[in-house]
């Protein structure tokens, strides 16, 4: 490759490489690209600033541009020069781009200028390849938007400005009134499409749009771009996997006692006073209690619990379905499906949670704490402080997930099944070799009637053999998916831990026999390090 400058002229006499040639008219090589023949000169001229290709007898000049495969870029090359260097300006490439028919909108004309004029200064370019031209992108067009006329996101409490929370202020049941407006909803607008270095069109993503689910405690109206959601009635809004629906509200307004009854109700259930000793609640909505669950008390509900003061007592039983949040708990068995969330303290209780169980460090002496009683989780603990300084026993414990334990159980179940269904058949059948030719001579040997038989038998065998197989597999993998839950849960204390407290993560246990400060603890290796 040799650099010329446009309108420079390949004489007979010598080529470009100063070899004598013979004349051009005795010896006129094929023309290639951008190169054609001055008929009155006779005279190859270049067309453009570029770099002179000969390939055997055809003469080519190639521009000094390179575009990406997928159009979306173009850099003017530079590269190594034999003899005096060529130089080009801004006019040359402008040529060039406007030849090869590049869209106006995509090239950097500025970044054109000053490479030309940096190196009629004389001066080398920090990259051999500069990008000179570039694809206008598309912009995807924007997603349908949902906006909630009232806090979705259900809270422990309000936080205050010390970092502690005032569990006064909590959202977990969201009244509103007839016509009141729930949501807004913007529609999805679609892209707006970019174009690449030839004019190219690059087709742009519209937004996805979002279909909402409502009931019939819900009114629709539209408007241009937007949706608007009116309550049709009274209720509890709630919003959930894109179904929106205005839920009605059992409220009652004191406590659950002997002019109430016990409460066994389809909704949510609102409770402005506590629930005392010998009564039980339980509804198939959510739960918000503003007093408190005493003792000998029985609650259960299908979604998420909120008790503004704290449950207690050594024989009150809570089941909760969905999340639960509440000040504290006392003495009580507490089971609970999703996350726990404790504004204050938890002191002598059985509690089990599938999801993770955070102890918030409130303002008191006892926020924070975690003592006495069992607590379990499936994947996390937080807490500030752990057990006290007369060592009463508290354990802190990470277990499987009950539902994969419960799926194993099963799992182990239908494999003993599997495996007496084939010691029957097996005993059965009258083959001693299950070798292809070995059963094929066999059954040959057999009576028509009996024959039949065994080919059942052996079908029903390996289907079996194969359900066996499978229920392997599926143990497998689900005790691999324990295991690795196991190895990403940690339990953490985040001020200090008193002797005498009991650490377990699945099947390991270690009892601490002294204080300590701020700690992980996880397993590592097979062991439980902190």
């Amino acid at each position: 490759l040799v650099q010329i400058k446009e309108n420079t002229q390949a004489k007979s006499g010598k080529n470009v490489f100063g070899v004598e040639t013979q004349a051009l008219e005795d010896q006129v090589p094929q023309m290639g690209n951008n190169v054609h023949l001055n008929k009155e000169t006779n005279v190859l001229e270049s067309m453009i600033f570029g770099y002179l290709l000969i390939d055997s007898e055809t003469i080519s000049v190639l521009p000094p541009v390179w575009v990406t495969a997928d159009h979306h870029k173009a850099y003017f090359i530079d590269l190594p020069q034999l003899g005096p260097p060529k130089l080009p300006t801004s006019a040359n490439l402008r040529i060039i781009l406007i030849k090869n028919k590049f869209a106006e909108q995509c090239k950097r004309q500025q970044v054109i200028d000053a490479v030309c004029d940096k190196l009629a200064e004389g001066k080398k370019l920090k990259n051999r390849y500069v990008l000179i031209a570039e694809a206008i992108p598309p912009k995807p067009g924007n997603d349908a938007e949902i906006d909630l006329c009232f806090d979705e996101v259900k809270k422990a409490g309000k936080e205050r400005n010390d970092g502690s929370f005032d569990l006064r202020e909590r959202n977990a049941v969201v009244s509103i009134q007839e016509n009141d407006l729930v949501a807004v909803k913007t529609k999805a607008t679609e892209g707006i499409d970019g174009c690449d270095v030839f004019g190219g069109k690059i087709k742009a993503k519209n937004g996805n749009d979002l279909n909402i689910i409502t009931d019939q405690g819900v009114r629709v109206e539209k408007q241009d771009d937007k949706t608007f959601y009116f309550a049709k009635k009274a209720g509890n809004v709630k919003f959930k996997n894109n179904k929106l629906i205005i839920a009605d509200i059992f409220k009652i307004n004191g406590d659950v006692d002997y002019n109430t009854g016990n409460i066994d109700v389809n909704s949510d259930l609102l409770i402005n006073g506590s629930v005392l000793p010998g009564f039980s609640i339980k509804a198939q909505g959510n739960i918000s209690i503003e007093g408190c669950i005493e003792n000998g008390a029985t609650v259960f509900a299908e979604e998420d619990m909120t008790v503004r003061k704290g449950i207690l007592g050594e024989e009150t039983r809570a089941i909760v379905l969905g999340n639960l949040r509440t000040d504290f708990i006392q003495d009580a068995e507490v089971i609970v499906k999703g996350d726990v969330t404790i504004g204050s303290y938890l002191y002598n209780t059985v509690l089990r949670a599938n999801g993770g169980v955070s102890i918030l460090k409130g303002q008191g002496r006892k926020s924070g704490r975690g003592v006495g009683g069992i607590t379990c989780s499936s994947t996390d603990i937080n807490l500030s402080t752990a057990g006290n300084a007369s060592n009463l026993h508290t354990v802190l414990a990470i277990q499987p997930n009950p539902e994969f334990c419960r799926q194993l159980a099963k799992i182990a179940e239908r494999r003993q099944l599997c495996e007496q269904g084939i010691s029957k058949i097996s005993r059965t059948i009258p083959i001693d070799n299950f070798e292809p030719d070995q059963i094929k001579a066999k059954l040959a040997k057999l009576p028509p009637t009996q024959r039949e038989t065994v080919i059942k038998l052996l079908t029903n065998l390996n289907k079996l053999i194969k359900q066996q197989k499978l229920l392997k597999s599926k143990s497998q993998e689900l005790k691999e998916e324990i295991d690795q839950a196991l190895q990403e849960s940690k339990i953490r204390i985040t001020s200090e831990i008193f002797r005498g407290c009991e650490i377990q993560i699945g099947a390991k246990k270690i009892l601490l026999d002294e204080d300590m400060g701020p700690a992980i603890f996880q397993l590592k290796n097979g062991k439980i390090d902190h």
